[in-house]
């Protein structure tokens, strides 16, 4: 099963992979891409993708757009869109389409890896 990480930043993909690498061990395969429009084609490309984590800005196509295709051609995927910069409009029109939205601080700052792993294997198991 896999897990896919998608952020333009490439530093923070990275420290994506390192945590999700911690919090799933050997259980899930990270997959990482730079935008949404990689995203997609990784998506329509590989089997098995449980859970797409996903910045919200990035070029070419940003999360909510990543997560209205995955809604329509692969339902059973999980979506959790992350951002730092972010208005109640964004956060609405995201969780309209993702099943979690979160800050990117919030995310990567959680008081401890067991809420991570909470929060994820949560909707892995979902």
């Amino acid at each position: 099963m896999k897990v896919l990480v998608v952020d333009d930043d490439k530093s923070l993909r990275k420290l994506m992979e390192i945590v999700f690498q911690e919090i799933l061990g050997n259980k899930y395969k990270i997959l990482l891409a730079e935008d949404g429009e990689e995203a997609m084609s990784i998506i329509l490309n590989e089997e098995n993708i449980k859970l797409v984590i996903t910045d919200f800005n990035m070029p070419k196509k940003n999360g909510i757009e990543l997560a209205k295709f995955i809604r329509q051609c692969c339902g059973k995927i999980k979506v959790i869109i992350i951002s730092n910069e972010s208005t109640l409009q964004i956060q609405d029109e995201a969780r309209k389409v993702a099943n979690m939205f979160l800050f990117k601080t919030e995310f990567l700052n959680y008081t401890s890896e067991e809420k991570q792993r909470e929060t994820i294997f949560c909707l892995l198991d979902s």
